[in-house]
């Protein structure tokens, strides 16, 4: 089938279909707001949960979709209509309606929307579960089946009969009608098939009672060589014509026509005219209902070809006489065969064993048949007929006749109840022979005290009630011919009735008994006449099954059910029967028994007994499902603080079974109990399980809680500590960055679990910036805090640049730059101070710079001679170092006796420091390789204290001041100058050479005064008050020791 012959075939069925109507627009819209406004009611009601309406809330609907299938069993194919109901508004509430009727179904027809509906309310109301109440589901089942819009081809529709085949609900329904259907059918026949099954719209059954009735009451007369027949046709749907077979006596077909050996005739003819037919032979015509499927019985009747007949009664003696057209040798015969008499030319020969027979046997006309039956009985009736050779001529019919049978009255039905119509029949037969002569109508009469309407040979009375307890009747029959039948036998009616007034006891519809203990008693009570007869069955399983013998009693009518189990939850029917009929009309009465039990099996799901959740996921959902009858009662609680209290309901979902947290916080961490009740036991059950909520690292900090921590050089560092959050505890790891890479700190100087640093005798090296990582193995997370750390130390390495300790400076000039210099961390505190006139006083700032580091003095004065120290201090450590400068200005000298006499010093003492010269380098290489003087790293040799060629040390501010100055040759020996040596601190740390200048002088030769020599003091540090012997060397004469010291001859400055 094309698409276009498959569009024209469905348009036509819709347009010629008493079912569809067209209609001009979409309902569909329409039909949701319906169902929105059903469903809103039902909930508000607590019909059904939020759940159940979010369910039925019709979304993303449309209207149903036509197809159809061709039926190629059926001629011109015509289809059948299916409508696809997915997405339309009423899809889901027909479920609804599809389930409540679905202990009432068995298969699908098409059904009458008005009938089905009376049907579908007596089924909703014996339903085990009523949790919907019949009058909603009806509302429901109305808007589905009176809203079925759909569209085919562009064009709208609504059904208007019957319910959809593509429809949720159309199979409950419509076999709910059916159900009924066929209930009625067979309570009111009283003829029950064996056997009956059907599924969808096909039929199999066992029918044992025949076929369908045949034609009835055939009558023939016969007219020379033709017949006439006529018959009554029964009332049959379907068939539209009679079949007519005809047979002989020896029941070999007749053929009726040329072309078959029967003819059909159509309705309403009831008459037919067989012609040409044998005189004197019997034959039978058959006639039936030729139909497709169950064929009817036949009807048939037996007629004579003669119109020779002879009436005669039972007993009496009678003459049959005919004319055969045989003039010899032929035998006259009785019906059954035999021979009464032979004749020959012109004789009878006496058949002597037909004693019962006379005819006169003189008789000149053999032609003319004459004979006497004497004492006629039923044997005698028949065709009496001439024969020749096979040839019959001539005969003649003997009817006998007889009383009608004694008539037999019959009770439908049989035992009747009462409120029953019963029909009483007076049967009776005419008794004639042969048998089949003719139909006779039978006239019949009732006597008696009974009511009712009497037509033909039948009784009718309505309402059969209790007060017709002993009517009786009799009746005779007459036949056509006025023969009157004996009076019949008397029915006297004794009416049944029950089973009535059906009770339990208790009257309950729905019995509620906890499992275990004992249901019962129930008794089960009826009125019935003669007796009632109990029958428990029960329904556990989907079908109803006899109750155990051992819980029945009291002949049968009572039950009693100990320690019962859920598994006998059902319906329990009390059927209760005539015990001498087989009536259920009403007959029975059930209870629906709900064994409750419970909480059982608590579960949740997923199956989980701890739960470890980062912080601000989402916890669940988690079902809490447990085994109860009726629906088990859930309450979560939870234990986050050691008080039980009950669960926030925004978390509680799905009628309290399902318990998410989304978001879960820290401090929901705990026990979550589902505690499920039974309303009706009072028991209850529960099950817990832990929440561990994880997270961190939170509030990571140091303690202390110094960004910057100072601390000094030898001492420790710490204890730090660093603390975090975390759940499962926080993992710790610090880290160094002392070279611009952070790198793990030792694991010396790490403790408790790798929370605490503690780096004891700090080095300068190990400052910068430490680093605590905090991490969760759990949470993937991790934070970092940092601290920098600074090593402070110093002063050290205190030096003067130049690197001299004493100058030489003539008046006028300009004393400086000289540089105090020295390591520290933080920056060094310098401080300048002179001692001019026995004790030390601050520089004067106008000759302090550079941050107090540098001392320039212009144009000096003669009075400015004298000690000069630099203090150097350490702030934080409290530490101090100080260097000592000894300065001598030389007055201006204007004589030519004194500039002679410095011109002969400058060259003698020229001399002498080439000599002091070697002499110092030779002193030097012999300590350096005796390992007498430890150098640090860089350390420069301290120039012999005689010395002063190069005192410029490339600074061009001591070119022309200290050109002048010469030294003498020393006169001692080269060991004597072992007294030099190098000054220290009590830190630890050794004076370069250019931190202090070691010079030893024998006073007598110096050329300045004692006391401007006395001014050279010793060196100080933080360390201590005052150095000792061997840490720095005094400028003054060790006159104790016996040594003898270098001689230092100052020449005077000249020409400056």
């Amino acid at each position: 089938m094309n698409t276009e012959d498959y569009k024209l075939e469905v348009e036509k069925e819709l347009d010629n279909n008493d079912t569809y109507t067209a209609i001009d627009k979409d309902l569909t819209q329409k039909n949701e707001n319906k169902v929105k406004k059903l469903v809103e009611n039902l909930c508000k009601r607590e019909i059904i949960d939020k759940d159940m309406k979010k369910y039925l809330l019709p979304k993303g609907t449309c209207p149903g979709k036509v197809q159809a299938n061709p039926k190629l069993h059926k001629q011109n194919h015509p289809v059948r209509t299916i409508i696809n109901g997915r997405n339309h508004p009423t899809e889901k509430i027909a479920e609804i309606v599809e389930n409540e009727l679905s202990e009432n179904v068995r298969n699908l027809p098409t059904v009458p929307r008005k009938e089905a509906r009376e049907a579908c309310k007596s089924a909703l109301e014996n339903r085990t579960n009523t949790s919907i109440p019949t009058e909603d589901v009806l509302k429901m089942m109305d808007l589905v089946i009176e809203n079925n819009n759909f569209s085919f081809n562009g064009k709208h529709f609504l059904q208007t009969e019957g319910t959809a085949i593509g429809s949720h609900l159309g199979m409950n329904y419509a076999c709910t009608y059916l159900g009924q259907w066929e209930e009625n059918l067979f309570q009111n026949s009283n003829l029950q098939p064996f056997s009956y099954w059907r599924y969808v719209d096909d039929i199999w059954g066992i029918w044992e009672h025949g076929a369908l009735d045949p034609p009835r009451d055939i009558r023939t007369s016969v007219f020379g060589n033709d017949v006439h027949i006529s018959w009554t046709v029964t009332p049959i749907q379907g068939e539209t014509f009679s079949r007519i077979s005809l047979f002989d006596s020896r029941r070999k077909i007749v053929a009726i026509d040329s072309s078959n050996n029967y003819t059909d005739v159509k309705f309403p003819i009831t008459e037919y005219k067989i012609v040409n037919l044998t005189k004197c032979l019997d034959y039978i015509v058959k006639i039936e209902y030729p139909g497709r499927g169950l064929r009817s019985g036949v009807t048939e009747k037996r007629f004579w070809m003669t119109e020779n007949i002879i009436f005669a009664d039972i007993n009496e003696n009678v003459t049959i006489s005919w004319t055969t057209g045989i003039k010899e040798f032929f035998s006259v015969m009785s019906p059954s065969s035999s021979v009464i008499y032979e004749t020959d030319i012109d004789s009878i020969i006496d058949n002597s064993q037909m004693v019962n027979y006379k005819f006169d046997t003189r008789t000149n006309d053999l032609k003319a048949i004459n004979i006497t039956v004497i004492n006629v009985n039923s044997k005698d009736g028949g065709l009496y007929r001439a024969v020749k050779s096979e040839i019959v001529d001539g005969c003649a019919l003997l009817v006998v006749k007889g009383k009608p049978i004694k008539p037999t009255l019959t009770l439908q039905p049989e035992h009747p109840f009462v409120g029953d119509d019963i029909t009483i029949t007076c049967s009776s037969t005419v008794q004639r022979w042969p048998a089949g002569f003719k139909t006779s109508n039978l006239r019949y009469a009732f006597d008696g005290n009974f009511r009712g309407v009497i037509k033909n040979n039948t009784v009718t009375t309505h309402t059969l009630t209790k007060a017709d307890n002993g009517t009786y009747i009799h009746c005779q029959a007459t036949d056509d011919l006025g023969i009157i039948s004996n009076m019949s036998n008397t029915v006297t009616l004794d009416p049944y009735y029950g089973p009535n007034q059906i009770v339990l006891e208790p009257a309950n519809t729905v019995l509620k008994v906890l499992e275990g203990t004992t249901l019962g008693p129930i008794q089960c009570t009826a009125t019935c006449y003669p007796g009632c007869k109990y029958n428990w069955t029960q329904n556990w399983s989907g079908q109803f099954t006899p109750v155990p013998s051992e819980f029945i009693s009291n002949q049968n009518q009572n039950i009693t059910v100990p320690n019962i189990q859920r598994n006998q939850s059902g319906a329990y029917l009390c059927k209760v029967d005539h015990s001498e009929a087989k009536r259920r009309q009403g007959n029975e009465l059930n209870i629906s028994v709900d064994v409750q039990y419970g909480p059982e099996d608590v579960v949740l799901q997923p199956k989980i007994t701890v739960i470890n959740i980062l912080e601000g996921t989402t916890l669940g959902p988690i079902n809490c499902t447990a085994t109860c009858n009726p629906r088990c009662k859930y309450d979560w609680k939870q234990n986050l603080t050691g008080h039980i209290r009950p669960v926030p309901a925004e978390f509680i979902s799905n009628q309290n079974q399902t318990l998410t947290i989304p978001g879960i916080k820290r401090a929901q961490t705990g026990t979550f109990s589902c505690r499920v009740d039974h309303s009706e036991s009072k028991r209850h059950n529960s099950t817990n399980f832990s929440v561990n909520v994880q997270y961190g690292p939170d509030n990571v900090k140091l303690v202390p809680s110094d960004q910057i921590i100072n601390v000094i050089e030898g001492s420790t560092l710490g204890p730090i500590y660093c603390t975090a959050t975390c759940n499962p505890g926080c993992i710790y790891n610090w880290k160094q960055n002392w070279t611009g890479r952070f790198r793990p700190v030792p694991k010396e100087f790490i403790s408790n679990k790798n929370q605490t640093l503690t780096v004891p005798v700090m080095k300068r090296n190990q400052t910068g910036e430490y680093s605590c990582h905090v991490d969760n193995t759990k949470s993937k997370r991790h934070e970092t805090t940092y601290i920098s750390v600074n090593v402070l130390y110093g002063p050290e390495d205190v030096v003067l640049e130049p690197n001299n300790t004493i100058i030489y400076i003539q008046e006028g000039f300009t004393l400086g730059p000289i540089n105090c210099k020295a390591i520290c961390n933080p920056a060094c505190i310098y401080n300048w101070n002179q001692n001019w006139a026995g004790r030390y006083q601050p520089v004067p700032e106008k000759f302090i710079s550079n941050q107090n580091q540098t001392l320039t003095i212009q144009g000096i004065m003669g009075n400015q001679s004298g000690a000069y120290s630099c203090h150097v201090d350490h702030y934080d450590s409290k530490r101090q170092m100080r260097i000592e400068l000894l300065v001598n200005v030389k007055r201006r000298q204007t004589n030519a006796k004194y500039s002679l006499i410095m011109l002969l010093s400058i060259g003698l003492g020229g001399c002498v420091l080439v000599l002091l010269v070697v002499i110092v380098v030779v002193v030097s290489f012999n300590r350096r390789n005796r390992g007498n003087i430890s150098d640090r790293e860089g350390t420069n040799r301290s120039a012999p204290a005689g010395v002063f060629t190069d005192l410029q040390r490339g600074n061009s501010a001591f070119a022309n001041d200290y050109s002048g100055l010469q030294s003498f040759t020393a006169s001692v020996p080269v060991q004597d100058h072992s007294t030099f040596g190098y000054a220290s601190d009590d830190c630890g740390k050794t004076a370069g050479d250019d931190g202090y200048i070691d010079i030893e002088d024998t006073r007598k030769n110096a050329l300045i005064s004692p006391q401007d020599h006395s001014t050279l003091s010793h060196a100080y540090d933080v360390c201590a008050s005052e150095a000792d012997d061997n840490g720095y060397i005094d400028f003054t004469d060790n006159k104790g020791n016996g040594q003898e010291y270098i001689t230092m001859n100052q020449t005077v400055y000249t020409n400056m």
